[in-house]
């Protein structure tokens, strides 16, 4: 392959002319706004039906508008003064998101404003076009990621955007499009990275992570389907069960809320780079409808370094393919039902020859909203909602022994493993009098089975399988109270108890035909994660808060009752491991005045009965670890976020300092004290975006950090690292934008990981493409 610029240097200087004359575009492009505007609008329901009799509260430049909708869900204000304008809508007891807008994105068309408190019962966040924004009134530490931020973001992929987020790391250090798919686990805050996700991620209030091993196939969510993404750092079990005891992740879809609606965006760029997406949808007097599709294909490089590489090294790549399809049907504004199909077809290129992996997904998902404000005497704003969803997987794996010189290699193992998951929820909300009170159920059962062949010298020698399912029930209630209008307060609790059954490994000799079965006995357990929160309005400009939970991660089957291997490093399975339980303590203190916010927040927790690879024999070839329950670790921290935004510019900051380590280990003392691996003790993040939406902006990102270990024995240090992203845009008319993106301008070559041969991250690269809304 030809490369795309041949030497290191122009490369630098070159995206620094680009970044020049395009931050000249844009500071250059500007509007003119009249003293007295008509803003005209919506407010829509969760399942994005009008609400009537909403009340709107519009701030801008110091002064405040109050209107409300008709009927239709529609209002039409008039806005006086210049700028940014803030909005929130109340309605049935519940409180919207806050909202800001530019003038051009304000006065261009109506705009929706969305109540939907059933994500994270958010009360106040603003919103700078394209930028992260931190949840004001909630006692949490909560950032939302507006479909707008995802857009300009220099990655194609949401965990590109994702990155950006204080305390967000992937397992490892790269990003979706070249790391296996079983390294894609998602961490906040440190707690243990591995590729077995310490968070939840939920698109449309449905789980996204694997069922067989628990980590996140972030490609299968199309970036111009989503509408935004809510980060919750710290353990939130008590509200979303197992998985989430780092925190959760909440995707939400885009909808159709008016008329028919078409977008497309179209993409290529250098190592060999080319994609393209859609979302379009309709709206008729008894139905709604929409679909979302993309393509994706990279060549990706050469992960391994250059003074390492052998003839058997070559580029990692993917490309996939994204299909999702909703319809609601309408009976009345007080109900609301859906259905969606999503398929999902991935493949990858691994690093090497031999090494591939593909996974083929079918989801149905169905879901009904239904207001039932009159069904008890004396509540308000009641809500029953019901989702149930079937996720069907296939997914396979080649693996592969590379020689000591990388100029050859064998295949070791072919693997299929077929799974499904099968899901129910149910959640009822309503308001009495100053308390909101909410409750649910949630039925799950997953089973996966890992049928493998190896090989030796080119002939196949075994057969073997394993795998086993799982169920799991969990109820959970929570009550919000408002104190004197000046606190809110917010207990809950959630119970879950979960079953291992029908687990299984069996060996086939294919020599002689010797089978050896092992029935692994059935197990229970069950988890109790309480939650307290108490968020302060100090004054009109400041909030503090503090809140105490129990979490937890139930053992993926995965990690139950399959090894693996990665490199020179095996790693055995464990079929007795025990659920990871957390404690967590936080604390935190916002700020924000006119157009500028921040944000401080410290945190503690403590995971007892941590699951973690441990090395039992360092000096064997291959070297031996296990999955253990390594007795407790600790992760403690700060963080720092910060936005200040004009009508021109903005620009974001958040740092973290994460300190966490193994606190006890009494199988293995030597542990003791130790970093725990892939953690990072700083993190910084920088995003500056300058321009006019009518015309062109700029922007730059940046994510740095300080160096980390890849193993537990903290022998394999990587080190420090600096990634800087370049993004621009240009307008031509109403609809059509070109835009450019620059990955790793300076062509940073950081450690991503030490097996023990070091591998790299992605190398300076490049997109152009054009977008259509």
């Amino acid at each position: 392959m030809i490369p795309f610029v041949r030497s290191k240097k122009p490369r630098g200087r070159a995206a620094i002319n680009v970044a020049l004359a395009v931050l000249f575009l844009a500071f250059s492009a500007s509007s003119q706004v009249s003293d007295t505007q008509i803003l005209r609008g919506s407010v829509v329901d969760a399942n994005g039906d009008p609400v009537a009799g909403a009340e709107l509260t519009i701030s801008r430049s110091g002064n405040s508008t109050v209107c409300s909708t008709g009927d239709d869900g529609f209002f039409e204000c008039e806005i006086e003064g210049a700028g940014q304008l803030s909005i929130v809508a109340t309605a049935q007891g519940q409180r919207s998101l806050e909202y800001t807008f530019d003038e051009a994105e304000a006065f261009s068309g109506p705009v929706t404003i969305r109540i939907d408190p059933s994500v994270f019962e958010s009360i106040s966040v603003a919103t700078p076009e394209g930028f992260p924004s931190q949840v004001q009134g909630e006692a949490s530490s909560i950032t939302l990621i507006t479909s707008e931020r995802v857009r300009t973001t220099a990655g194609t992929g949401l965990d590109d955007a994702l990155r950006l987020t204080p305390g967000f790391t992937l397992f490892r250090r790269t990003t979706s499009r070249t790391a296996n798919p079983t390294t894609q686990g998602a961490s906040l805050r440190g707690i243990n990275p591995s590729g077995a996700s310490r968070s939840l991620v939920l698109v449309d209030s449905v789980p996204l992570n694997d069922p067989f091993g628990g980590w996140v196939p972030w490609a299968s969510v199309a970036p111009i389907g989503i509408d935004e993404v809510q980060v919750l750092r710290g353990g939130s079990s008590s509200l979303y069960g197992s998985d989430s005891i780092g925190g959760t992740v909440a995707v939400t879809r885009k909808q159709v809320r008016d008329g028919n609606v078409f977008s497309a965006e179209a993409f290529g760029g250098s190592l060999n780079t080319a994609g393209a997406s859609f979302f379009t949808g309709l709206e008729r007097k008894h139905f709604e409808a929409d679909l979302v599709g993309s393509a994706f294909n990279t060549g990706g490089y050469v992960p391994i370094e250059n003074r390492s590489r052998g003839l058997a090294d070559e580029s990692a790549g993917s490309r996939d393919l994204d299909l999702s399809g909703r319809l609601t049907p309408k009976f009345g504004a007080d109900i609301g039902l859906f259905v969606r199909a999503t398929y999902f077809a991935e493949r990858r290129k691994n690093g090497t020859q031999i090494q591939r992996n593909r996974s083929n997904t079918r989801k149905i998902e169905a879901g009904a909203d239904t207001y039932l404000s009159d069904l008890f005497e004396g509540t308000s704003g009641s809500r029953f909602s019901i989702r149930a969803w079937g996720v069907f997987q296939v997914f396979d794996q080649s693996f592969s022994a590379v020689a000591d010189d990388r100029d050859s290699e064998s295949l070791v193992r072919l693997q299929r493993v077929p799974s499904r998951s099968l899901g129910l929820s149910v959640v009822y909300q309503t308001n009495v009098r100053s308390h909101a009170l909410q409750g649910g159920i949630e039925l799950k059962r997953s089973d996966g089975w890992s049928d493998e062949i190896g090989f030796f010298g080119g002939n196949a020698r075994s057969r073997t399988g394993s795998g086993g399912k799982e169920f799991t029930a969990g109820f959970y209630f929570q009550d919000r109270v408002s104190l004197f209008d000046r606190a809110i307060l917010t207990g809950r609790i959630r119970y879950d108890r979960w079953k291992n059954f029908g687990a299984l490994r069996s060996d086939l000799r294919l020599s002689d035909g010797a089978l050896t079965v092992d029935r692994f006995p059935d197990r229970e357990e069950d988890a109790l994660s309480p939650g307290f929160s108490l968020l302060l309005f100090l004054t009109s400009d400041v909030s503090a808060y503090f809140n105490a939970s129990g979490s937890f991660r139930a053992p993926t089957l995965n990690e139950l009752y399959r090894g693996f291997r990665v490199g020179s490093i095996v790693t055995l399975s464990n079929e007795n491991l025990t659920a990871e339980r957390a404690v967590n303590y936080e604390g935190g203190v916002s700020y924000r005045q006119d157009n500028f916010r921040l944000r401080a927040v410290g945190f503690s927790t403590t995971v007892r009965d941590a699951v973690s690879n441990v090395t039992i024999e360092p000096d064997s070839s291959p070297i031996l670890r296990q999955r253990q329950n390594a007795a407790r670790i600790i992760s403690r921290g700060f963080e720092l976020e910060g936005d200040v935004w004009s009508d021109h510019f903005a620009i974001s900051a958040g740092y973290s300092l994460i300190e966490a380590f193994f606190s006890e280990f009494p199988a293995n003392p030597f542990l003791e004290g130790l970093r725990i691996p892939q953690t990072p003790r700083h993190n910084l993040t920088f995003r500056f975006l300058v321009g006019n939406a009518e015309r062109s902006s700029f922007g730059v990102q940046a994510k740095a950090s300080s160096g980390a270990f890849d193993d537990d024995q903290n022998e394999f240090r990587m080190g420090s690292y600096l990634q800087t992203d370049l993004f621009g845009s240009w307008k031509f008319g109403e609809e059509v934008s070109v835009f450019g993106t620059v990955e790793n301008v300076f062509n940073s070559r950081y450690t991503v990981g030490l097996t023990p041969l070091r591998t790299v991250g992605s190398p300076f690269s490049m997109r152009v493409g054009f977008r259509f809304r």
